[in-house]
């Protein structure tokens, strides 16, 4: 979403080294690997309960997904959403992560992981293997490197597991070039009963490879995509989600004009409710097995 700043000879130099520290932390420890596969297998657990909070932190992604005490982590905000982040996991007892998962490599989605991987222990990152020549990013793989993290690239089709939490990976599936809030990873949240849709800042090309892909999109609550641009969430991947809510996390009176007019319009004509955390702050959406409630009354 944001154009990087024209950067100096001695930031390209650093921005060369860390790329090439960036080979390094993409790359798997098979054996650590199967470990955690086998410690995954060792929690699972049949209580259902889950809590996804979509925190409020403006024009920006941070969304933490909750189960039995454990914790994963999707995307972090600003770099100056860096207080708002951590005292919101403080003040829930987070202690660690099961899994930190950064969409794609803007800011507004990734300015303060550098902040959580330093303060917490966390058991794996994911990231599309895209680089980005922002200090932001240069942070981050710093703080990778420097915490013995490495970065892991999905594919659609791959899952995970903690507890009764399943992650299924979504996107991306192919090279999009520059064209970064395409590389955003997808996911599909689910405890059994209910799913959750989140496809950080994926447009239309992005969202039609995931309808390509035929795996099941179909949920209870979609994200939308890019903070309600028009760019995104497009009427055949809203029809193949089918959700239940919809959730537009966007700031205040942002300049980007976001949510689009065209997008609160296809909400409306689909009958679907929807949340916004610029007008309701934090969302926090939780299903016990059995029903969806939520902090705050939906819209319509």
């Amino acid at each position: 979403m944001r154009k990087s700043k024209k950067i100096s000879i001695v930031s390209i130099l650093l921005l060369i080294i860390m790329l090439v520290i960036g080979q390094y932390v993409y790359t798997t420890d098979q054996r650590k690997q199967a470990e955690g596969n086998k410690a995954t297998s060792a929690e699972v657990t049949d209580d259902p309960l889950m809590k996804v909070h979509f925190i409020d932190v403006g024009q920006a992604d941070c969304i933490l997904v909750e189960h039995n005490k454990k914790y994963m982590l999707v995307d972090g905000g600003n770099n100056a959403d860096k207080d708002v982040i951590l005292d919101y996991l403080d003040d829930l007892g987070v202690k660690e992560f099961e899994a930190v998962i950064m969409t794609h490599p803007h800011e507004d989605h990734i300015g303060s992981i550098d902040s959580v991987i330093r303060e917490f222990k966390v058991k794996k990152i994911y990231a599309p293997k895209k680089e980005h020549t922002s200090k932001t990013y240069e942070d981050v793989l710093k703080a990778v490197m420097e915490t013995g993290n490495t970065l892991h690239a999905p594919k659609p089709g791959e899952s995970f597991r903690f507890g009764a939490v399943t992650v299924t990976f979504l996107a991306p599936g192919r090279d999009y070039e520059n064209e970064l809030n395409n590389w955003s990873i997808g996911i599909k949240v689910s405890n059994g009963k209910h799913s959750f849709v989140m496809c950080g800042d994926a447009e239309k090309e992005a969202e039609e490879d995931m309808l390509a892909t035929k795996l099941d999109l179909s949920a209870d609550v979609l994200k939308l995509s890019h903070h309600g641009s028009n760019t995104s969430s497009t009427k055949e991947f809203v029809k193949a989600v089918n959700p239940k809510y919809a959730v537009i996390t966007v700031g205040k009176d942002n300049s980007y004009g976001h949510p689009s007019k065209s997008t609160i319009k296809m909400l409306k004509e689909y009958k679907i409710p929807y949340f916004r955390t610029d007008e309701q702050g934090t969302i926090v959406i939780t299903s016990d097995g059995k029903q969806l409630t939520c902090n705050v009354t939906p819209m319509l």
